[in-house]
């Protein structure tokens, strides 16, 4: 192995040092009186995946939202996660360590064709390159700085799908669709092969079921040069031919999801609620800068002086850029990846700031650097808080947990589980119940379904209403924890009595 190699592969290991250490740590002083449910960052979104999972566990290969009481038919939706789960059984691993086993495979591959991508970008300049390569793999925005004067926090604390490293901290289909796009939008000169296109076709395929988003991405950066090539009336067919195969290969799933959640009675009223709306220009500009000022010169030079190869960085992050605002309901998908490009043209954009100038170029990465690298060292540093302060974001108290165990013992996919909303995200992700509410998407009808939810708890209505409400909702075991004691005093019907009680928490069934 010579010593380019040993440097790269040393990188991935402290990467992966990196988006583990915190997590084995809340794994390590999680104590007698807590368990740390598995997540640091995105929890809402990450027991969902879960949940999925776990639909693969119980051998299904058709998904169904597992956060709505009624699901109806399965669909090939959520393949990757039902996927997991079936390795989980296979291999008799629990479905977190599945999930975070998964996370880091995805972050290798992601790091490699993100390698791969940069040595081709910045063929024969060597310092270029790594440079590229490392601060796309390792930096941020300027979000810490803006923190105590933002609404709220930036883009780059939490869009996970922007950033390489925010990808690889947060879940496993992130990073892996990523490695697929980089694996696309990697230029290659010449003319495409049949074992070329077949592998355009396959990884294309495998995107769109994994990462659905990631094709028209794939498809934006080259249909850029394509444009390009054809006005200048340069040899366009090869780039035809990827923009072809490329389409032919991620058409099916996407027309496919575009077929099923807009016909699926259940699937339907999920994507109405499936709204990603792009942040503000002005948190774009913060989360991407340092890198999107540098990139300025950048563009300029990939586009009027530098190769084709070089203008798909300015093809794939300009039309990305523009779309990010194009009135479309999923317009912040656009964002999938944005960093890479970005980081790319900025260090195009110190070369022609700096010159032939070693000493100003050394200085320029610094300053980036020291600028880009805080906020991801914030989001290690709060998740470490989160864990020795047992937040109850990330921790269930032990009562919860066992509950939680007793459920996954005691129910059936038949049974319906009533839960405050926090612990309704909890009850698919780690029993074969389901729930009223458990998540603002997944829950078709989400805010009356919440409403519905959070007023059995807090109303003080007497036991015999909440009896009829029980029996109209179907429900099968009612929940009653510490966070559903903050939303108020249960009258329990007399005709339901206690399934469990441990510490904090009580299950109630009725009585046989």
């Amino acid at each position: 192995m010579n010593r380019q190699n040993l440097f790269l592969w040393a990188f991935i290991l402290l990467v992966l040092l990196l988006i583990s250490l915190p997590y084995i740590y809340a794994y390590a002083i999680q104590g007698a009186g807590y368990e740390f449910a598995g997540f640091l960052l995105n929890p809402v979104d990450a027991n969902t995946y879960l949940a999925k999972m776990r639909q693969g566990y119980r051998g299904s290969w058709l998904g169904t939202l597992p956060y709505t009481a009624e699901p109806g038919t399965g669909a090939f939706m959520f393949t990757y996660y039902l996927v997991l789960g079936h390795l989980a059984r296979f291999f008799h691993i629990g479905l977190p360590l599945t999930f975070h086993l998964a996370r880091l495979v995805g972050t290798v591959l992601m790091l490699l064709a993100l390698h791969r991508f940069c040595a081709v970008v910045f063929a024969g300049e060597q310092k270029l390159k790594w440079t590229a390569f490392i601060l796309s793999a390792l930096g941020g925005g300027l979000g810490w700085l803006a923190l105590p004067f933002a609404d709220g926090v930036t883009s780059d604390f939490w869009v996970a799908e922007g950033y390489p490293f925010l990808t690889a901290y947060v879940n496993p289909h992130f990073p892996l669709g990523l490695a697929l796009i980089l694996w696309l939008v990697t230029p290659q000169e010449g003319a495409i092969t049949v074992r070329r296109a077949f592998e355009l076709v396959m990884v294309a395929l495998v995107l769109g079921i994994i990462v659905p988003f990631g094709v028209p991405l794939a498809l934006l950066a080259w249909g850029g040069v394509l444009v390009w090539k054809f006005a200048v009336k340069a040899d366009w067919k090869p780039v035809f031919m990827r923009v072809l195969w490329v389409g032919l290969g991620g058409a099916p799933p996407l027309l496919y999801y575009v077929y099923i959640t807009n016909t699926h009675p259940v699937l339907k009223g999920w994507n109405a609620q499936n709204l990603t709306t792009s942040p503000p220009w002005w948190d774009v500009l913060i989360s991407f800068s340092p890198a999107l000022l540098l990139a300025l010169p950048g563009v300029w030079y990939a586009w009027k002086r530098g190769t084709w190869v070089q203008r798909i960085l300015v093809s794939w992050g300009v039309l990305c850029l523009l779309l990010l605002y194009f009135p479309f309901a999923l317009q912040r998908r656009f964002i999938t990846a944005f960093y890479v490009p970005v980081t790319c043209l900025a260090v195009w954009g110190v070369k022609q700031l700096a010159g032939e100038r070693e000493r100003v170029q050394r200085i320029l990465v610094t300053a980036w650097a020291v600028l880009a690298i805080p906020t991801n060292l914030i989001l290690i540093a709060t998740g470490v808080f989160a864990a020795q302060t047992h937040d109850l974001n990330v921790y269930l108290t032990r009562g919860e947990a066992d509950g939680l165990a007793w459920l996954a013992e005691h129910v059936n996919m038949d049974d319906l589980v009533l839960a405050g909303p926090e612990i309704g995200l909890y009850i698919p992700a780690r029993t074969d119940g389901r729930v009223l509410y458990g998540h603002t998407f997944e829950t078709v009808n989400a805010e009356a379904q919440k409403a519905l939810v959070t007023g059995f708890y807090a109303d003080g209505e007497s036991s015999v209403q909440l009896a009829a409400f029980l029996q109209d909702q179907g429900i099968d075991y009612v929940f009653y924890g510490p966070r559903e004691q903050a939303l108020g005093e249960l009258a329990v019907p007399e005709n339901w009595q206690p399934a469990f009680e441990a510490q904090d928490v009580i299950i109630y069934a009725p009585a046989e």
